[in-house]
């Protein structure tokens, strides 16, 4: 059983997201910016109209199939941003848009992940619950360590067996955060169609200024809770996060015992 310091993690995390602030913001909202668009510019009126034929579901159910396939590619993208931002490498926006020869084993273990945990949660929450957590590292596995389907969900098992309960005070921040944020980005794409309709309704432009700060808020607090999980992530696997500084957001020195100093090398 690792060792888990939640303070430690989300420390680092802060001192990731001074450094690095610019392109994690752009890996949170820039996936959802083209989600948002995409839906926005596709067109399924005959739904709309009650027209439910096969004619026109094909297409549509095609089009959020391809929308799953390149909503994965955003999500290994940014997986390596944060690993490589969190691990002291330069993190690259490319990565956003290079899923690599990594893609199908992480799709497949994603997909499988989603479904055993749905799977669980229709039966009773507490499995489904029990189920993300210990496999939650799958798809992390693969990306950082090439691992296949079966040895990614054994290596995930292995790592957080003993550590599950404490993993909740990881879990239930980034959850809550992701909530607040899928919902003021709800709001704000509403304000905006509506700003959209009527250029000149001062009251709309007004309202989207406001939506606007606290969604800023959350998402730089939900990036930091993304971090301190991929340092969670670090500790389990026993291994040493590596940050090119060692100054904390108040300017202090961090006090990270995973850093090597240089006498010991």
């Amino acid at each position: 059983m690792n060792k888990i310091s939640v303070i430690k993690s989300y420390s680092v995390a802060l001192g990731v997201f001074k450094k690095n602030w610019m392109i994690l913001v752009y890996a949170l909202i820039f996936p959802v910016l083209v989600s948002l668009v995409v839906d926005q510019f596709y067109h399924v009126g005959e739904i709309e109209k009650g027209n439910y034929s096969l004619y026109y579901l094909g297409p549509i159910v095609l089009f959020y199939v391809l929308k799953f396939l390149w909503d994965t590619m955003f999500k290994i993208g940014k997986f390596r941003i944060d690993l490589n931002a969190l691990d002291g490498r330069k993190p690259l926006y490319v990565e956003l848009f290079n899923p690599k020869k990594d893609y199908f084993t992480f799709l497949f273990v994603s997909i499988l992940l989603g479904l055993s945990t749905l799977g669980g949660i229709i039966l009773f929450i507490i499995p489904g619950i029990y189920i993300i957590l210990t496999y939650c590292f799958a798809p992390v596995l693969v990306l950082d360590k090439g691992l296949g389907i079966s040895d990614a969900f054994t290596r995930s098992k292995e790592m957080t067996a003993g550590n599950r309960l404490q993993m909740l005070s990881y879990y239930i921040p980034y959850g809550f955060l992701a909530l607040l944020f899928l919902i003021g980005a709800g709001l704000e794409y509403s304000v905006i169609q509506g700003i959209i309709s009527n250029p000149g309704n001062l009251r709309l432009v007004f309202s989207f200024l406001l939506i606007l700060i606290p969604i800023a808020f959350i998402a730089s607090m939900l990036i930091i809770s993304n971090l301190a999980i991929f340092h969670l992530y670090r500790q389990l696997l026993d291994e040493p996060v590596v940050l090119d500084s060692e100054e904390d957001l108040s300017g202090g020195q961090l006090d990270f015992q995973d850093i090597p100093d240089d006498s010991q090398k």
